[in-house]
């Protein structure tokens, strides 16, 4: 049986990546959703992000660290969660990719009336690219030939927690650009694909999140027997 967590700006940003890393082996299988209280920056538990950013340029933009590895991504117009199996569960997989095509597999059949034609990536990739969205690995939901859902996963002795982040529209170029420098923001606009090709207002896309997050827990509830 699925359960569902949700945390709405109550906690922090880095809070938010210790609840996820606090939940792993718990005896439940979660679906957690959460805002983010701001917009953000997560990195993978492996990586220094002042080896790939201009800091000195973020301005109001969080910073927090997953538990789980992969590289950067910005959360300012996505839609993030997480879900967490137990060893347990019949649906854990000792594979990796096992439980990558899995969770991908329930989430975009959640995102079927938006994305009626997607792919799996289906090669192992040599990028060494740490920014999530500038490179796809294996199982990633591929659109149009560019990746539109973002995922890590963290795998212990008790449990899965696989964090997924889902591109809705287009991020704010100006704050990229700086961050990152023109070039490298032009070879992620080239990979990245978005759920919605327009810029959404913020009333917009509280309601979009909403909307998939409903279709989200349906899916996972569906799959989850």
């Amino acid at each position: 049986m699925l359960k569902l967590i949700e945390t709405r700006d109550s906690l922090c940003s880095q809070d938010i990546m210790e609840k996820d890393a606090r939940l792993i082996g718990s005896a439940d299988t979660l679906l957690h959703l959460y805002t983010w209280p701001q917009p953000t920056l997560s990195y993978g538990c492996l990586v220094k992000p002042e080896d790939f950013l201009h800091m000195g340029k973020l301005g109001d933009l969080s910073l927090a660290k997953r538990p789980t590895g992969g590289g950067l991504i910005f959360h300012l117009s996505d839609l993030a969660f997480s879900f967490l199996m137990p060893y347990s569960s019949p649906y854990f997989s000792l594979n990796t990719e096992d439980n990558y095509l899995f969770v991908n597999g329930i989430v975009a059949t959640a995102l079927r009336r938006y994305i009626p034609s997607y792919s799996f990536f289906k090669e192992e990739t040599s990028s060494l690219s740490r920014f999530c969205m500038a490179k796809a690995t294996k199982y990633d939901i591929l659109v149009e030939g560019g990746k539109l859902v973002g995922a890590a996963q963290r795998r212990t002795k008790t449990g899965l927690l696989h964090q997924g982040s889902i591109s809705l529209c287009p991020p704010p170029r100006e704050l990229l650009e700086r961050s990152l420098g023109e070039s490298l923001y032009t070879e992620m606009q080239k990979t990245s694909r978005y759920l919605f090709s327009d810029i959404l207002s913020p009333k917009e896309l509280l309601e979009k999140r909403f909307e998939i997050e409903q279709d989200l827990h349906r899916a996972f509830y569906a799959a989850i027997l």
